[in-house]
């Protein structure tokens, strides 16, 4: 993914969150139900997946074995792709064959860097990620962005605030 996508991918991720009028950490149990989909959790093969449901809504499931964090994480993910994949809010949404009908969080697609990058942005928006992180270490910018460790050094790395080392 070049530059260009990763900024419009943040961008929108940027606006959905103040759409929700969601502060950190952001509760994505809350944005999906204000989407009008639901969410499902079990033990389960696959660590999350989204599909449309039944009068234009969405379902997401989660593997209920993972931590929390990762739950959290996958479920942003997940909405990266009914927004950015999915045609979710476009006048095609129910119509089938123009978008793909669900997604599973697998792979190494560019599909699932995009969802990756959109749930870093709408878990750790790059200014209020960058503020915080310079005068807190990686552990407690995780603990405010109720993310793993792992991906709030990521996301930092991206955003240059972290060494690639």
């Amino acid at each position: 993914m070049d530059g260009k996508k990763r900024q419009q991918i943040n961008q929108i991720a940027e606006s959905a969150r103040a759409a929700f009028k969601l502060a950190s950490p952001v509760d994505v149990m809350k944005a999906v139900e204000m989407l009008g989909g639901r969410i499902e959790q079990s033990k389960s093969e696959h660590e999350a997946t989204i599909s449309k449901a039944d009068g234009g809504t969405f379902v997401v499931r989660l593997d209920s074995s993972k931590p929390v964090v990762r739950r959290t994480f996958s479920l942003a993910h997940e909405l990266g792709h009914l927004i950015l994949h999915m045609g979710f809010g476009r006048e095609k949404w129910r119509e089938s064959g123009d978008y793909e009908e669900s997604f599973a969080r697998s792979g190494w697609s560019e599909e699932e860097y995009e969802a990756n990058e959109f749930a870093a942005a709408f878990l750790m928006p790059r200014y209020e990620f960058r503020e915080f992180a310079a005068t807190h270490d990686v552990k407690a910018v995780a603990e405010h962005f109720g993310v793993s460790v792992d991906a709030a050094l990521t996301r930092g790395r991206w955003l240059g605030v972290y060494p690639w080392t």
